[in-house]
């Protein structure tokens, strides 16, 4: 902690958007603000309503104690995408979820057009296979951390299997204090208020969060790199940042 104490902190502005970018002014990361009361309403009593779910481990990865879900369109060791489990077992009330707060969605792939429009691109070019669909906007889906009386507080990690040259948002809700979002290999701080959007390639760079008081949840907008390699099998598509 005493390392994360001489990092650089961007305090909350919910008015002008930052950037930051790096040596060769690509565009590294970007914090952006709902500004719609209604739509963080919206997602903030829809977290409310999903049902209990005990927090898996993936790997035997311990990331924090919080309740966590994935809802998404994924291939983990599969040719083809396929909706995630835990979409299929909370049923309704996760694509309740989904429906709801498609206003966010909208929202952040619109900003994640004018910030960055090649990586919408390349999550927008090809179809998905046997009628399914892009449940978050631009993304394939989204993580649902629920903080309820544990709020999340992440453990320092990558998220090693999302899409290598694009961004994923994390957008946190809640009546809470901390919270702020650690960036270890850009030695930076980034507090985010409930209703932020905060853009970013969680696959590279190492993060957490600080200390979190009272109610925290969040959810992570993504696509994974193995929708990617589906889209390479089935259209060749080549990255040219691959190259």
């Amino acid at each position: 902690m005493r390392e994360v104490d001489t990092f650089e902190r961007i305090e909350c502005d919910s008015i002008r958007r930052l950037y930051i970018y790096g040596k060769d002014k690509g565009l590294i990361a970007c914090r952006a603000s709902i500004n719609d009361e209604d739509i963080l309403n919206t997602l903030t009593e829809s977290l409310r309503e999903l049902p209990e779910r005990t927090n898996l481990k993936f790997r035997g990865i311990d990331r924090g104690n919080y309740s966590t879900r994935h809802y998404c369109v994924w291939c983990p060791y599969a040719q083809t995408p396929f909706i995630s489990r835990e979409l299929e077992e909370d049923g309704e009330a996760g694509w309740a979820f989904l429906r709801k707060n498609a206003e966010l969605w909208n929202k952040m792939s619109d900003t994640l057009l004018s910030i960055a429009p090649r990586v919408y691109k390349d999550f927008m070019r090809y179809p998905l296979p046997n009628g399914l669909e892009r449940l978050c906007g631009a993304w394939a889906g989204c993580v649902v951390n629920l903080g309820k009386d544990d709020p999340v507080q992440t453990k320092p990690h990558r998220d090693v299997k999302e899409s290598i040259f694009g961004f994923s948002c994390v957008v946190p809700a809640g009546n809470y204090k901390g919270g702020a979002l650690i960036l270890y290999d850009l030695k930076m701080v980034i507090e985010l208020a409930p209703g932020d959007m905060f853009f970013f390639p969680d696959s590279l760079i190492h993060h957490a969060n600080e200390e979190t008081f009272r109610n925290r949840s969040s959810i992570v907008a993504f696509t994974q790199e193995n929708m990617f390699d589906y889209w390479k099998r089935k259209y060749n598509y080549i990255n040219n940042k691959a190259k």
